[in-house]
């Protein structure tokens, strides 16, 4: 049985994020140190096992995802690490990783749902099991990210200590010291 072009695209997605997810999470692990980095690691882990176990799942259905989808998995790696995390503080890093999983997780109940119109129940199955394990994940980030509010300080630290974290930095001041003067205009 051949898959819908739907379910193609959608099984290259999510083992392109699966992918993404399991590098970049691992090195934001790393960046941001307990109590934080628990839900990561674990997450960094299980998106690694969801990508792995996608290949042979996807190539019964006739889909050989593992070469072109995992070099835009490591791309997409690559370019967070490079770019965005030099202007983040840790609270927004983390925050911008939980909504990657929730991506993740929509894009693997959404993969459950075409499977099943398309009557491919082992594939709706596989996916819907992955799905509720990464939700797990996903709500233990959640809670992570939220957490850093009882810690403000440590939150609005920058992730990196590069040049763009002091950007960053700079343009979060400017922006408060823009709020403060229409804030005495308004009187």
């Amino acid at each position: 049985m051949s898959l819908h072009p739907a379910q193609n695209r959608q099984l290259r997605e999510t083992y392109a994020w699966a992918r993404q997810i399991a590098e970049y999470w691992a090195r934001l692990a790393e960046r941001i140190g307990e109590p934080e980095a628990a839900p990561f690691r674990q997450g960094a882990e299980k998106a690694g096992e969801l990508a792995e176990a996608l290949v042979p799942v996807c190539e019964a259905q006739g889909l050989p995802i593992a070469n072109a989808a995992a070099g835009a998995g490591r791309s997409l790696a690559k370019a967070k690490g490079s770019v965005r995390d030099k202007l983040l503080e840790r609270n927004q890093a983390i925050r911008l990783a939980v909504e990657e999983m929730q991506h993740l997780t929509t894009a693997l109940a959404y993969g459950a749902a075409l499977a099943e119109a398309a009557g491919t129940e082992e594939l709706a199955t596989f996916q819907a099991t992955w799905e509720r394990k990464l939700r797990r994940v996903e709500s233990a980030a959640r809670k992570a990210a939220i957490e850093q509010g009882a810690r403000p300080d440590a939150a609005i630290e920058p992730l990196e200590s590069a040049a763009g974290a002091k950007v960053g930095a700079a343009l979060g001041a400017i922006g408060e010291w823009t709020d403060a003067q229409v804030t005495k205009r308004r009187g």
